[in-house]
C-alpha cells in the first residue's frame, strides 16, 4: 500500500494566528481591527477593509512586513497586484517614479500581465501604520492601476 502526502501552502489565508484573531478596535469592543484598507479606481473601482474576522468576497491583501523591502500584495475580482520597493530606495511622503531597480509592480488582469510601467508611487507611512498610493500605466497595453492601500486606523 502506498501513501502520498500532499502539502499545500497558501499566501494570504483567511485564518489568523490566535494572537491576532481576537484583536479589537479600542473604540468599539465588537469591531474587528482592519489590517488592510483599500480604495482602487483602476482597473476596477473597489473599496473596503479586510480584518482577520471580516473579508470582502474574492478579496485578499498581504500587507507590508518589517525588512529591507516594502512589499504589498492585493487581489480582488478579476485582478491582482504585487508591489515591491527596497526601503532604501524611497523616502516616506515623497512621490517616486516606478523605475526598475527602485520599485517593481506586477499586475495581472485576466490573461494579461504587466511588468513594465510608467507612473509613480508614494509611501505615505511605513510600519506599523503603513500607507501607499499607486498610479501607474502599463507601457505595453495601457492597463491602469490606481489605488490607495493602508493599514487602517490603529
Amino acid at each position: 500500500m502506498r501513501f502520498s502526502i500532499v502539502l499545500v501552502a497558501l499566501a494570504g489565508c483567511s485564518t489568523a494566528p490566535a494572537s491576532t484573531a481576537s484583536r479589537l478596535d479600542a473604540n468599539d469592543d465588537t469591531a474587528p481591527v482592519p489590517f488592510c484598507v483599500f480604495d482602487t479606481m483602476a482597473p476596477t473601482v473597489a473599496a473596503g477593509a479586510l480584518s482577520y474576522a471580516e473579508r470582502p468576497p474574492h478579496t485578499d491583501c498581504v500587507p507590508p512586513e518589517p525588512g529591507e523591502v516594502f512589499s504589498l500584495g492585493f487581489a480582488t475580482d478579476g485582478w491582482w497586484l504585487q508591489f515591491d520597493a527596497p526601503r532604501s530606495a524611497f523616502t516616506v511622503g515623497v512621490e517616486q517614479p516606478i523605475v526598475l531597480g527602485a520599485a517593481s509592480l506586477l499586475a495581472v488582469r485576466g490573461e494579461a500581465s504587466c511588468f513594465d510601467w510608467s507612473g509613480s508611487f508614494v509611501v505615505t507611512a511605513d510600519l506599523p501604520a503603513w500607507s501607499i498610493f499607486v498610479d501607474a500605466t502599463c507601457v505595453s497595453d495601457g492597463l491602469r492601476v490606481i489605488g490607495q492601500f493602508n493599514a487602517g486606523e490603529r
